[in-house]
């Protein structure tokens, strides 16, 4: 697949689990790792330049931006159904990080 192609993600969360996607992600035929995004922003910020990729620092901006195709929801549970309820609404694909058993 050529990157016309394949699909925009963006990583929101950059913390534990938000690597971990980003590195499935850039290793995927199927999507391009579009952005990072996190509330702190020298931990986007660090992921993005890890990546070569962009930094966001609001969900708002990753939700408003017609170029993102999916989202990976690498946040705290307690804040996954409120956010996948918005990525939904504006019509983004979904991933939600699970816990490891």
């Amino acid at each position: 697949m050529n990157k016309m192609s394949q699909m925009n993600v963006v990583i929101i969360g950059c913390g534990a689990i938000g690597p971990i996607h980003a590195e499935a992600v850039t290793n995927s035929d199927a999507a391009h790792l579009y952005g990072v995004c996190d509330i702190l922003p020298e931990r986007a910020e660090a992921l993005a330049q890890r990546y070569g990729c962009q930094a966001f620092t609001s969900f708002a901006q990753v939700l408003a931006d017609e170029d993102v195709h999916s989202i990976h929801i690498c946040t705290p549970h307690y804040l996954h159904a409120e956010m996948a309820v918005q990525a939904a609404a504006a019509g983004k694909q979904i991933v939600l990080r699970s816990r490891s058993r």
